[in-house]
């Protein structure tokens, strides 16, 4: 039965529960209630096909539906019934939680077929490339006959064989944007295929070329989704780390302000806290390995992440405050404390830089924007007002385009101080916002670790070479400046 269903189930449940099953109000109206509100209940179980607890559940229902719809002088509060609606309650909420959503492997199956589509794609662009290279010699031989419909049957196959993933991916997603590429790459695969036909290589050179393009946005976007979850993994990982830590600093506080005899209660929290830390240490060490095959970087900084934590002692440091509240050695126990939170605040911050990095890295509009701030910051004060203002709206306009700009709320922050710039009244208030501005995006641009990622990209995508080189020498020098202090 779908989960929304057990909705209307609710009110029969809180009814039950309110009246504590003990003592019950046995008046008609009451009983009246009940009955109308169990009809309702058993019409949604008879319009299902059932199984499981939600076959119990139907079955109790309907009894208890029978027993007081039968005009039998029986009350709601009499133990008989008492005892069936608590039956039918305890199955009522076994069906709801076995029709929750279950937490699943949701995104590691995710990823799995979105690396497949990768590994396909990747081998449909090199078959591309290749049969470009045939196309191209044929076109310049002036090649006729068997040998062009040789190739326009290879072309053939690659086409269906992108068709079979076009469908494949969009019967996952249902989404047009996800098959775009795919579809403008099948097109001009069938457009050569006929000029190849029609024995004309050199018209359908053009068409593979266009294919193979379209091919390699496709890559970028596989590999852009496969980040983007990778990323919302790590996501979790910083929040619960961010999470322990505030713990942490909070059980510090309560050790502050502890006495005497109260140190076995606050070892209590400390060894609850303790496993907490060791199992969040065991899920980051799990999620390396899985991202392994995906971003060997982001592998390496998680375990690297923790190595710093185990020379930070941040295990030991927790079984040693534990150790010091047994004793009632608060002292002691609040030094440790806080170690324990400097290690997971620093252990958040390395789990962040390798979430921005996986969700950022990789974006060109880190570049682009890169520019602009460096402009802007030679620039200073000296521009006049209209040249400022569009300046400031310019850079807003670039921050609103990185990726998960609407749900990243440094970007949104950063936003908003360039368009308050870009539209105040007092010009010297407006620079003195902007100035900060500038200085803020340039180190989370920084944090993006947004040139190791463009230098992966030159290697993946050589078309963009020459654009992304003029970018990583002005940030270089942006960055050079702003060390200097000039």
């Amino acid at each position: 039965m779908h989960p929304k269903v057990y909705l209307f189930i609710f009110p029969f449940i809180l009814f039950a529960s309110s009246k504590g099953l003990g003592q019950v109000d046995s008046s008609p109206s009451l009983r009246q209630t009940v009955v109308e509100e169990l009809k309702i209940i058993r019409g949604f179980f008879g319009n299902a096909e059932l199984q499981g607890y939600d076959q119990n559940a139907s079955k109790e229902i309907t009894d208890l539906y029978e027993q007081l719809n039968s005009g039998d002088d029986q009350t709601i509060s009499d133990p008989i019934i008492l005892g069936k609606i608590k039956q039918a309650i305890f199955y009522i909420e076994l069906a709801i939680k076995d029709a929750e959503p279950k937490p699943d492997s949701g995104d590691s199956d995710i990823m799995q077929e979105l690396q497949s589509d990768l590994e396909k794609l990747e081998d449909l662009q090199d078959r591309q490339d290749s049969l470009n290279e045939q196309i191209g010699k044929a076109a310049s031989q002036g090649q006729t006959g068997s040998p062009n419909q040789d190739l326009a049957i290879e072309q053939k196959e690659l086409r269906e064989e992108l068709q079979a993933l076009r469908k494949q991916r969009y019967e996952r997603s249902g989404k047009l944007g996800d098959v775009e590429a795919l579809d403008q790459a099948g097109r001009e695969m069938e457009k050569g295929e006929g000029q190849l036909k029609m024995n004309q290589p050199g018209p359908a050179l053009p068409h593979g070329e266009i294919a193979a393009d379209a091919l390699e946005r496709a890559i970028s976007q596989v590999k852009n989704e496969l980040s983007g979850i990778a990323a919302d993994l790590v996501d979790q990982l910083t929040s619960k780390s961010g999470e322990l830590s505030q713990a942490q600093s909070d059980l510090k506080n309560q050790t502050e302000n502890a006495g005497s005899g109260q140190g076995g209660e606050l070892r209590g929290e400390q060894e609850n806290l303790n496993q907490q830390i060791k199992d969040l240490l065991e899920e980051i060490d799990q999620t390396a390995r899985e991202l392994g095959k995906l971003d060997e970087r982001a592998t390496e900084g998680m375990l690297e992440a923790l190595r710093q934590a185990e020379e930070q002692d941040l295990e030991k440091s927790g079984r040693r405050a534990s150790n010091s509240l047994l004793y009632d050695a608060f002292s002691s126990a609040m030094s440790e404390q806080g170690k324990v939170e400097e290690g997971l605040e620093n252990l958040g911050n390395e789990m962040q830089k390798i979430e921005d990095r996986l969700r950022y890295g990789e974006n060109s509009g880190l570049g682009e924007l890169a520019e602009h701030l460096q402009k802007m910051a030679e620039e200073g004060t000296d521009s006049g007002g209209m040249e400022f203002k569009e300046s400031n709206e310019e850079a807003a306009r670039m921050l609103g385009n990185l990726p998960h700009s609407d749900t990243d709320q440094r970007i949104q922050n950063l936003t908003r101080m360039f368009e308050e710039s870009a539209f105040s009244e007092n010009i010297n208030s407006a620079r003195s916002l902007s100035r900060g501005a500038v200085g803020q995006a340039s180190q989370l641009i920084e944090q993006f670790l947004w040139q190791q990622a463009v230098q992966e990209n030159f290697r993946r995508n050589n078309q963009n070479t020459l654009a992304p080189t003029r970018y990583r020498k002005q940030v270089e020098e942006y960055f050079r400046r702003i060390a200097e202090g000039q």
